[in-house]
This record gives C-alpha cells, sequence and structure tokens, in this order.
C-alpha cells in the first residue's frame, strides 16, 4: 500500500534517538495556507489547515480548493520547510516524493479518517477538492505514536499533501495565530424588516357614495278646487299682463 510504504519510509524507528528537550505543545490556534508544490499539477490550487488543540482536544481542518482529480493524502513532518524548485534534483521540472522527504524530515502524523492511530485510519483520505474535519484525545493520539515526543511541538511544522500518495501537490508550514479557540461569530441580525412586525396594509378609502337622487313626486295630488283655482289666478295673471301692455 503506497500509504503503508510512504510512512514507513518517513517514520523513525524505536532506536532512533530525539532531542532529550523538547518544547510541549502549547494550546492554541496553529493555521498554514497550502500553496502549490508542483503547479503544473493544479496551478489554481488554494488550501490551508488549521489544528486547534486545547487541553486534550485536538482537532484538524483542511480545505483544498481546484485540486485535480483524485485521493489526497495529508501529512504532518518533522521539518520546517516546504520543497522548491531549488529541491528539483533531477531537473525534470517535477518535485518527486524522495526530494520533497529530503526538505521535510519524516512523516509524524498523517490525517486520515482516524487521528487517534497512525495506523487506525485505514489509510482513508479525501479525494478531489475537500474539506477534512476530524478530531480526537491529544493524549489517546500520542500514546499511539512510537516517536510521539516529536508532536510535542507543533509551531513550524510543516505539512504535505500527495496526490495519490506519491506526487506532491501543495505545501504549508504551522505558525500560531491564537492562543484562544476559534468562536464562532453569533448570526447577523435579521433586517429591520423581519425583527419587527409588519404594519397591517392601510385600509383602502371607503367608496364614495352615489349622488342622492330625489324621488320622482309623480303626478300632482291637488284637489278639483285647487287646480281650479290655480287654473283662474294663471288667467288672472295673464289679464294684468295684457292690461299693462295696453296702458304702456
Amino acid at each position: 500500500m503506497i500509504f503503508s510504504s510512504f510512512l514507513s519510509c518517513g517514520k523513525a524507528s524505536k532506536s532512533k534517538s530525539y532531542p532529550e528537550q523538547q518544547e510541549e505543545i502549547s494550546d492554541g490556534v496553529y493555521a498554514a495556507v497550502l500553496y502549490p508544490v508542483n503547479p503544473v499539477l493544479a496551478k489554481d490550487l488554494q488550501g490551508g489547515i488549521k489544528i486547534h488543540k486545547f487541553g486534550d482536544d485536538f482537532k484538524v481542518k483542511v480545505k483544498l480548493k481546484d485540486a485535480p482529480k483524485g485521493t489526497q493524502e495529508q501529512y504532518l513532518y518533522s521539518g520546517s520547510l516546504c520543497p522548491t524548485s531549488y529541491n528539483d534534483l533531477s531537473g525534470d521540472g517535477i518535485i518527486d516524493a524522495s526530494e520533497a522527504r529530503a526538505v521535510m524530515g519524516e512523516v509524524i502524523l498523517p490525517f486520515d479518517g482516524d487521528l487517534s492511530s497512525v495506523l487506525g485510519g485505514g489509510g482513508l483520505f479525501p479525494v478531489d477538492s475537500y474539506e477534512y474535519t476530524q478530531s480526537t484525545s491529544f493524549s489517546l493520539m500520542l500514546s499511539d505514536l512510537e516517536h510521539s515526543q516529536s508532536i510535542l511541538k507543533l509551531e513550524y511544522r510543516a505539512v504535505l499533501i500527495l496526490k495519490d500518495g506519491s506526487m506532491p501537490l501543495a505545501c504549508g508550514v504551522l505558525t500560531k495565530i491564537s492562543d484562544l479557540p476559534d468562536i464562532e461569530k453569533p448570526p447577523s441580525p435579521p433586517p429591520d424588516r423581519d425583527r419587527y412586525r409588519p404594519k397591517p396594509p392601510s385600509r383602502p378609502n371607503p367608496p364614495t357614495p352615489p349622488p342622492t337622487v330625489e324621488p320622482d313626486p309623480g303626478p300632482s295630488q291637488d284637489s278639483w278646487w285647487d287646480n281650479m283655482r290655480n287654473r283662474w289666478r294663471r288667467w288672472r295673471d295673464s289679464v294684468r299682463e295684457w292690461w299693462r301692455s295696453l296702458s304702456s
């Protein structure tokens, strides 16, 4: 298996000596930007890694965007440098795994399906572009590592991602960016239109009532005597008008 052979090449034997003085890992957030190692494979690749270590909680988050198709194996190394074009000893324009190991040192920890065990993750790594998140008990993880003292320092450790376990794809060097855990930002308050109860729609103006139409009085209800009197008055008035006209 590619994973086993690559890890065994970087893993130190039990008899290998380590510096007596080790800097213990302090609580905090460690992060790195992942840059393309071989731009010919993915010139537009973008990525980053963030490691949270607080007490016994150990969490790793990795994001990779615009990566080529394939399994992306990711490892933490003992070295503090990433390979560059100066490390292309063969001059073929490609930095291979052996040239990268010469710069980065030994593999400390794979970021696979199980952080608590070097081999317990079964070589399960993300594929293509991805977002990886895994967490474990820090003490449990150290108890599984033969060279656990090497991981007691996270700052300035290099992280390498290899396409299909053999071709270096992206690399970054961890630095401590915070002594406090990340706090999720509270959700943005809703806009005013959602925060307050909307006003009810204004009532439409009442319709204009139709004009009042006086009822038709119908035929006159005067008596026979009233009719006769009215006719006499009209005749009288007409005679007066005629007499005035003669006098003038």
